[in-house]
């Protein structure tokens, strides 16, 4: 009887000690296996986001929880195909039955998940049999029990393995924030695309799952720029009105005039952070499900204290991704004056003595002021610590400090003429270079957020190399 509870025992371990060895070879896209997270909070959703790349960018949990107070949670996935969500689906029912599923139609036009980047999706799948059966459609028995082993399809990834291999919940609840912003030309059309047996038939699928579990759906079409092929209006409606007859609701979210074309959007399929933003603040199709479906507001709830937080790490992630973005001399200055950032500033070669009126301001309302002098030889350096002033010298001499800031890192600050630096925890992150090198440190996410520097012929340019 001990023989046999030893080698339970022994083989629970070693399964163990695999699940986590695979986790940690899985292939990392983006931040997908931040849906991680979603099988660890206790709180079930109100409603599961799913869909493709468009649903990835464009659907904020956070937003969404701070502007009306619902829980939710996006496991898209980019490049997604039908096999993929219908499979995901499946599997987090078993974990977790959300009340509400909304997902973007597009992927279930496509079937097949034999291409590298699916297998990405489908590895992020904890079910083995789940997986198992997804390549099964594709190769034969061997070929697909060989693509469902994480060890066998991503052992070469032991050269790029890093510390989000060992784990990665990202607070942002699988929503993938992006500061980049791409101007768009509006293009409208009229294309026939049709909607295919094929497409109704993963369609009909996927509503009997749902229904099979008592969860409801909700299919919508997401904002684009680009209106051509499947997101043209006239396939969008053909969808809507089969959705119809099924008693299934569809909402089209892509007519919206909420979005402005310049700066909300990262490509013509993609909203950036701003577009995000906007549709969870202003469509209507939040207050409609609410309504329809009697979603409450948890935000006075306690339970919930966790995505107040989470929710302000966000806004704070979007300062920096705003900090770093900034080519506006005046702006960048006034986002890095807070109290959540160190700025740490040397001077290389001869520029003190010119500085111009508006930089000295900026400096200024740093709370520093010993900038000024006409001796062009001097030489400057000085240490902002949480908006306040740790250090600031001028002198004709090279200027060397150096502190432990915060008991979390070691700083070096050097200002010479010839030669300058700015080392946190002996990591050299001043660009040092001629001009005036400023580096920005966050205390919330304890990274460098920018490395900037000043030209004497031109300060009121920012250069980040």
């Amino acid at each position: 009887m001990k023989k046999l509870m030893y080698s339970v025992l022994f083989i629970s371990i070693c399964i163990l000690i695999l699940n986590k060895i695979e986790y940690i070879y899985t292939y990392k896209q983006d931040s997908t296996l931040s849906k991680s997270l979603y099988y660890k909070e206790k709180n079930i959703y109100d409603i599961i986001f799913m869909g493709n790349s468009m649903m990835f960018y464009g659907i904020s949990p956070l937003h969404l929880y701070n502007y009306y107070g619902l829980s939710s949670y996006n496991l898209s996935l980019p490049g997604a195909q039908f096999d993929e969500i219908y499979s995901l689906t499946e599997e987090i029912i078993k974990y977790k039955k959300p009340k509400i599923i909304v997902l973007n139609y597009n992927p279930l036009l496509y079937d097949g998940s034999n291409n590298v980047f699916s297998k990405g999706n489908i590895s992020t799948i904890k079910d083995f049999i789940i997986r198992y059966k997804i390549y099964l459609k594709n190769y034969n028995y061997i070929e697909a029990f060989k693509n469902s082993s994480i060890l066998y399809l991503f052992h070469n990834r032991w050269k790029n393995i890093d510390k989000n291999d060992f784990g990665f919940n990202s607070y942002l609840r699988g929503y993938a924030s992006s500061a980049d912003v791409v101007e768009q030309t509006y293009i409208e059309s009229n294309d026939k695309y049709q909607f295919l047996n094929s497409h109704k038939n993963n369609f009909d699928k996927y509503i009997l799952l749902l229904e099979k579990h008592n969860i409801k759906v909700v299919f919508v079409a997401m904002p684009t720029s680009d209106k051509r092929g499947e997101f043209s209006e006239i396939f969008i409606d053909s969808i809507k009105k089969y959705l119809n007859k099924r008693n299934v609701e569809f909402l089209d979210l892509s007519n919206t005039n909420i979005f402005d074309f310049k700066k909300d959007f990262q490509s013509s399929r993609h909203l950036n952070y701003l577009g995000g933003g906007k549709l969870m603040k202003y469509s209507n199709f939040i207050p409609h499900i609410m309504k329809e479906y009697n979603l409450q507001d948890h935000r006075n709830n306690t339970d919930y204290v966790k995505w107040t937080n989470d929710y302000k790490r966000l806004k704070h992630k979007i300062m920096n991704e705003n900090i770093r973005k900034t080519d506006n001399l005046a702006t960048w200055f006034t986002l890095v004056n807070s109290g959540n950032y160190s700025i740490m500033i040397t001077s290389i070669g001869t520029v003190m003595h010119v500085l111009p009126q508006n930089l000295k301001n900026e400096l200024s309302k740093l709370g520093l002021n010993k900038f000024i002098t006409l001796n062009s030889n001097d030489n400057y350096a000085a240490v902002i610590y949480k908006s306040i002033k740790l250090y600031e010298n001028l002198s004709s001499s090279s200027i060397e400090y150096k502190k432990r800031i915060s008991n979390k890192y070691n700083l070096y600050v050097l200002s010479s003429l010839y030669k300058g630096s700015i080392k946190i925890s002996g990591k050299e992150s001043a660009i040092n270079q001629f001009g005036l090198n400023i580096v920005v440190y966050d205390h919330i996410y304890n990274e460098i957020v920018d490395s900037i520097r000043l030209e004497s012929n031109n300060f009121d340019i920012i250069k980040r190399y």
